[in-house]
């Protein structure tokens, strides 16, 4: 596997206390800044010392308090998210909120890096740790393999959405299971499929605003859907999508109605590019609310 860019990344590794994120935490993260971050008032949340920091943890890892100072100060795009939809009813939000957490200053590395450098397309866990395991034996040799074993282990049961002849009433899915980016194979309940394509819960607005937002990570002003689809921490990378599918999402969509933004060809490649005088990634977050 290529080396991912790492410069704003941080080493941060097994931090969720094998916690995955649960229905409703994300919203009484958003809801319960102070306690959680000000005077760790263990009584207000309602759960032991080490869920309390594994919300803490995710509360970063999804950008509702700042990674740096944990004061409560969130990102543009996670204040309007929870502006718009406090309690996350719109999938479109959960869209939005892993692709913010997969982003360059992302503090799950080990995910980061399954998105972007693992290539196979249906694994078992055993598999997918061994490959993470030797791959970071040569970025971070320090950190443990039994803390990114942890990580791979919480990845799955963050993105897994069960068949429905193999859901366990008992076991606590989580949100993320929702956007439908990893299934649980039919046949093997030890295999997991990433589904490549169009999601039903994905919808062209999303799509449009994860570019515009890439863009203005890389700080560039445009691109091929060619890259959009598979360059790190690209749209189609996060989100499971080929070339053809990301420009069906594309094309479904009347671009003239977002003011800056244009698609056009150059030498038989389509371009995406955006006059950030005129738009940026919150102005087409709003839209995806309204």
């Amino acid at each position: 596997m290529e080396a991912i860019n790492r410069k704003t990344e941080v080493k941060a590794f097994a931090r969720h206390e094998t916690f995955y994120v649960r229905y409703g935490w994300l919203t009484k993260i958003a809801l319960n800044i102070k306690s959680l971050y000000e005077t760790s008032d263990y009584a207000e949340i309602g759960v032991g010392k080490n869920m309390f920091n594994s919300m803490k943890y995710w509360g970063a890892v999804y950008k509702i308090v700042d990674r740096e100072n944990n004061n409560g100060k969130s990102i543009k795009t996670t204040a309007l998210v929870f502006d718009k939809d406090c309690f996350l009813e719109n999938t479109s939000s959960l869209w939005v909120l892993h692709y913010e957490s997969m982003l360059p200053t992302s503090l799950v590395p080990c995910w980061r890096s399954i998105f972007n450098n693992f290539k196979l397309d249906s694994f078992s866990q055993s598999s997918l740790e061994k490959n993470m395991v030797d791959y970071f034996a040569n970025v971070y040799p320090e950190v443990s393999p039994k803390s990114i074993a942890k990580d791979v282990s919480c990845f799955i049961q963050t993105f897994v959405f069960k068949v429905a002849n193999q859901v366990d009433d008992t076991k606590i899915m989580s949100p993320f299971s929702e956007i439908g980016i990893l299934e649980e194979s039919a046949t093997n309940t030890n295999i997991y499929n990433f589904v490549y394509g169009r999601k039903e819960s994905l919808r062209p607005e999303v799509v449009i605003w994860s570019i515009v937002r890439y863009l203005e990570e890389k700080n560039i002003v445009s691109a091929t859907y060619d890259e959009l689809s598979t360059a790190e921490d690209s749209p189609g990378v996060m989100f499971k999508l080929d070339t053809a599918s990301l420009g069906n999402y594309i094309n479904s969509i009347d671009i003239s109605k977002y003011k800056g933004i244009y698609v056009n060809e150059n030498i038989g490649k389509k371009i995406f590019s955006v006059d950030f005088r005129h738009t940026d990634s919150l102005s087409i977050l709003e839209k995806v609310y309204k």
